[in-house]
């Protein structure tokens, strides 16, 4: 099994990603490059990563969630990888 740091995730306007544990934060990751909008889609996609393997979890995992459940959680996922259509 992997140990990574546990979520939630988000980035700053610098596109650090950052841990966030109670009050504590933890840096996850830096983003940088051109174009400015790539490296904001990079930040976003990084930072959507706990919330994404959690969504895959639930749609394999039938004994927690309903289908529906699942389903919601990988639309949510979704959004917060891609950013508010």
């Amino acid at each position: 099994m992997s140990v990574y740091t546990p979520g939630p995730w988000r980035f700053d306007d610098k596109f650090v990603v950052w841990a966030i544990s109670g009050r504590r934060l933890e840096k996850v990751a830096e983003c940088w490059g051109n174009p400015r909008s790539s490296v904001r889609d990079t930040a976003r996609l990084i930072a959507a990563a706990p919330d994404l393997l959690a969504a895959c979890k639930a749609v394999l995992d039938d004994r927690g969630f309903s289908p529906a459940q699942a389903m919601a959680a990988v639309l949510v996922a979704i959004i917060k990888a891609e950013g508010e259509p």
